[in-house]
């Protein structure tokens, strides 16, 4: 039995054009080819693979940078050149997003879909090939890494509109949140896998905890390129499932305008009647005017410049915080467990301070942010999502509160415990609610025909967000050993008020993708045959749904909200901009 059942047979193409069906027709049984299928294994297989393996990449200089700062730049105390090779990573990413989500509107997303991942497994081997080893001149290390993980930031990159509209558009809409969820669960998967490498790799190719340090460095030298390695083969085991994967049936409805179904993606032997009858599926659409549309749509009143703004605007304050807590983690870390950190010179011993990094970060980050996208996942379909989002935005501007007033009560005693339980409780909370929502709402909110744009500039916008906390805590010298416990303190407490204008952004410019819970047309009757748990899912709306009314029934814009709070509007008005 072929796995995309219902989609490669073919007979299903043949009966679609039973009885010459007009365009709306047409796209109504084409969407009868994924909607009855539930949850697809093989496309959470194709989209997660994928994502573990990039979420693996962009953590791991959180495990290998203490090991090539002690190899190849170990008098730079300041951090400067990590903090370069983070920076270049997301700049890749951000180039990546954009470059990549519009051209799979452009060429379609299973024609650049395992391409990225290509870049990915050409950059991870050509880090793992950076120099002849320690104290070899044969080149400039630090120039390599840098470019290669420019390389590597742009598949990254790439991943992220690429995994989010392969997983929203082949799923039935009744799935399409738990496959978002599922596939975004990854990303935590690919830290936690990062710390498992670095911790294994540590033990297993460092011999004596307290080596000699001249002889210890060849091993450190092994030990990073090890890790970084590891990366490529979640990629691998990926690449062959993604270069079989069809069109999706939407991509095909709104766009495709040659689309010969005999040759894409369907494996069917050549057949002139099929060739001819998929000619007659394509005639049936209109010709798509990228640029013509997006500009239409941009310019008129139905909320689509303010949704993009919407989902731009929160992703890049997510981002401040998420990546302000997580990307320079060994500092950080040591800052909020009261530890000293990994800035070391050759005469300490580098392998303590490498196993307490990854210790601490794996006693801290992983197992707060596994939990926290696994409750997001098993309630998915029972809460409103964005709603959720907003309330987890105020709920980590107290949070912030709380872990920057904690840090700076304790930080020169031994207590230390509240500050770590709060540090992990507000990474708890960003996966459960603002780091998994974002990532499915671009994916849901937008037409087809520019979805894959507008999710890269919105994930774009976080990354860019992203660089800036990196600058400003390697300027500001926030994470620095002799820093003390005030910057840092202070720069949690800032995320506060930069949550709650997520908050207020979500609430004004953000609607909801689900219908009500106990939906109107449902009846009485039906109501009464249904068990609890099915009356307490609040379906989601389907992505054509969307994409003809993005606002429905829901209070949409400033003036309208406000209206509504004072008790004088109405939500009918809310499509309105």
């Amino acid at each position: 039995m072929s796995f995309w059942k219902g989609y490669q047979g073919r007979r299903a193409y043949e009966d679609l054009l039973e009885g010459n069906p007009d365009g709306e027709t047409l796209k109504g049984k084409l969407l009868e080819i994924i909607e009855p299928h539930g949850f697809k294994w093989r496309v959470f297989i194709v989209a997660g693979s994928g994502f573990l393996a990039d979420a693996y990449a962009i953590f791991s200089p959180n495990v290998i940078s203490p090991a090539l700062a002690y190899i190849y730049w170990n008098q730079d105390t300041l951090g400067t050149k990590g903090m370069i090779i983070n920076v270049v990573t997301l700049l890749g990413s951000c180039i990546g997003m954009v470059f990549f989500g519009f051209l799979a509107d452009y060429f379609g997303r299973k024609r650049l879909y395992g391409v990225e991942l290509v870049i990915g497994i050409i950059a991870t081997l050509g880090l793992t090939q950076v120099s002849a080893g320690y104290n070899q001149a044969s080149m400039n290390a630090f120039a390599w890494i840098v470019w290669w993980r420019l390389v590597l930031g742009i598949a990254i990159g790439a991943e992220y509109p690429l995994s989010a509209l392969i997983a929203a558009e082949w799923s039935a809409t009744s799935t399409r949140g738990t496959m978002l969820a599922a596939v975004f669960m990854m990303q935590p998967f690919g830290q936690f896998l990062a710390y498992i490498v670095g911790l294994a790799a540590l033990q297993g190719i460092t011999k004596s905890r307290i080596p000699d340090p001249t002889a210890i460095v060849s091993q450190f030298d092994a030990v990073w390129r090890c890790i970084i390695g590891v990366g490529g083969f979640p990629a691998l085991l990926a690449i062959v499932l993604r270069w079989t994967i069809p069109e999706t049936p939407r991509y095909l409805i709104d766009i495709t305008q040659k689309a010969d179904i005999r040759a894409n993606e369907t494996r069917i032997p050549p057949d002139q009647e099929l060739d001819r009858r998929a000619t007659q599926i394509d005639m049936k659409f209109d010709k798509p005017g990228f640029w013509d549309d997006w500009h239409t749509d941009y310019k008129k009143g139905q909320g689509f410049r303010r949704m993009l703004a919407g989902t731009a605007i929160c992703w890049f304050l997510m981002d401040v915080c998420f990546y302000g807590l997580g990307l320079d983690t060994p500092r950080t870390l040591a800052k909020i467990w009261g530890a000293s950190s990994s800035d070391v010179t050759p005469d300490d011993n580098i392998y303590d301070a490498l196993h307490g990094d990854v210790t601490r970060a794996l006693l801290t980050i992983p197992l707060s942010s596994i939990p926290g996208s696994v409750v997001f996942l098993l309630l998915v379909n029972y809460i409103p999502r964005v709603t959720v989002l907003r309330w987890t935005f105020v709920a980590l501007a107290i949070l912030f509160v709380i872990t920057g007033s904690s840090l700076t009560a304790v930080y020169e005693t031994n207590n230390h415990t509240v500050t770590i339980v709060f540090y992990a409780f507000a990474l708890f909370i960003l996966n459960a609610g603002p780091n998994t929502i974002l990532f499915m709402l671009p994916s849901e909110l937008f037409p087809t025909k520019y979805r894959g744009t507008c999710y890269g500039i919105a994930a774009a916008s976080g990354k860019a967000g992203a660089i800036i906390i990196q600058l400003i805590v390697h300027f500001q010298n926030i994470t620095r050993p002799d820093s003390g416990k005030m910057q840092l303190a202070i720069m949690l407490m800032c995320f506060t008020p930069l949550m709650l204008i997520g908050a207020f952004v979500a609430w004004v410019w953000i609607p909801e993708v689900q219908h009500p819970r106990d939906p109107k047309h449902v009846d009485k009757q039906q109501k009464g045959k249904l068990k609890y748990r099915e009356r307490m899912v609040m379906p989601s709306r389907s992505l054509e749904e969307i994409t003809a009314n993005p606002t429905e029934d829901h209070t949409f814009g400033l003036r309208y909200h406000l209206s509504e709070l004072f008790g004088g509007g109405s939500k009918a008005e809310g499509s309105a901009v």
